[in-house]
């Protein structure tokens, strides 16, 4: 039988989120894996502010707003990487190796 290397969980910063990491964790510390945590960032809140940009004749209001979204992308995963971090202690599976 096949030993179970890897255990992905998708955690969305819901109430449910403490408890589905604490039980995939468990999972992945009893079958000795790797845990690996996935968050996915909504797309379509990118292209609504790249939609701000559509069609506009100022190219310099477009630089603008793709640079909005490279810094809103980058501070949702530094916030998101933050909460995450943060069930990891609560929850207390620091041991396990995680991605």
């Amino acid at each position: 039988m096949k030993s179970i290397n890897r255990t992905m969980v998708g955690v969305n910063l819901s109430s449910y989120s403490k408890d589905t990491l604490a039980y995939a964790a468990t999972l992945a510390e009893m079958q000795k894996a790797e845990l690996v945590i996935v968050n996915v960032i909504n797309k379509r809140h990118m292209d609504a502010i790249l939609k701000v940009a559509e069609g506009q004749f100022d190219r310099n209001i477009e630089k603008y707003v793709e640079k909005s979204v490279d810094d809103y992308t980058k501070r949702v995963k530094e916030e998101r990487t933050r909460e995450i971090e943060k069930l990891i202690a609560e929850i207390g599976c620091a041991e396990l190796t995680i991605k």
